[in-house]
């Protein structure tokens, strides 16, 4: 009666195992898909920040956090459904002692973001002020105006950084949703010319801000995805050990 039961606990565990697989599979795809809409999105964050560079690997990570989390849980999956035989029980033991590793890196990870996180912000808010600074230089200043129109802010902290830092006009990129009939060319103009009377033409927060906002979005991502894919870790260790290890018991055993 023992034995059955610890084989019905076993084939329970395969299927909880490859069901969890597949649904780690699907968050894997998702992440990916995050990844390169943030790969596409990047170049306008990090090119306004002379410190960019910091950061530019998020997409990437993303990437290849979701190529990675994808391959863990197809093997799983597969793992799992042929437990029964030894090629199964194989996968099943390399997928254990993969997460175990990951548990220990992710452990590592989580406690040197924590402790740089601020640093790096403070980094890449230095780095756009430089940006604008610059911001006279052609190249500089078509960057400032597609990521001011594209995420609808203005200047480093707000629009008198065009007036105080750049020593220039506020640009028309600054206006609120132009082209879509909130403000018209009329109202625009008079906000880049006046800005201090006609400020609520303008977009009222800074890009800075926007910028360090979609790093931590991104990061947020990360760090969820991390929290899921630690619990559905401990869970999986667990079960894939006693599923490679325990040995179904035949009804018809010798006594």
């Amino acid at each position: 009666m023992a034995f059955q039961c610890m084989d019905c606990c076993r084939r329970l565990l395969q299927v909880v195992l490859a069901i969890m697989n597949i649904f780690i599979s699907i968050l894997g795809l998702a992440v990916l898909i995050l990844g390169i809409v943030a790969k596409v999105q990047a170049q306008y964050f990090f090119n306004l920040s002379d410190n960019g560079n910091s950061f530019s690997n998020i997409p990437l990570l993303l990437i290849g956090v979701g190529v990675f989390v994808t391959v863990v849980g197809v093997v799983g999956s597969i793992g799992a459904i042929f437990a029964g035989f030894t090629p199964g029980r194989v996968l099943l033991m390399v997928y254990a002692i993969v997460l175990m590793l990951l548990i220990l890196c992710e452990i590592a990870g989580g406690i040197v973001a924590a402790v740089k996180s601020k640093a790096v912000e403070t980094s890449f808010r230095s780095g756009i002020l430089e940006s604008f600074k610059q911001v006279n230089k052609t190249g500089i200043n078509d960057t400032w105006n597609i990521f001011q129109h594209t995420f609808e802010c203005c200047g480093v902290t707000n629009y008198t950084d065009w007036l105080l830092i750049a020593d220039t006009n506020v640009p028309p990129s600054c206006c609120k949703l132009r082209g879509k009939n909130v403000v018209s060319d009329a109202q625009c103009y008079n906000g880049t010319l006046y800005p201090k009377v006609y400020s609520q033409y303008l977009y009222s927060q800074g890009c800075a801000n926007v910028a360090v906002g979609w790093v931590k979005n991104n990061l947020s991502a990360i760090a969820g995805v991390a929290i899921a894919f630690a619990f559905l870790q401990v869970i999986g260790v667990v079960a894939s050990c006693f599923v490679s290890l325990y040995k179904p018991h035949s009804k018809y055993q010798v006594v």
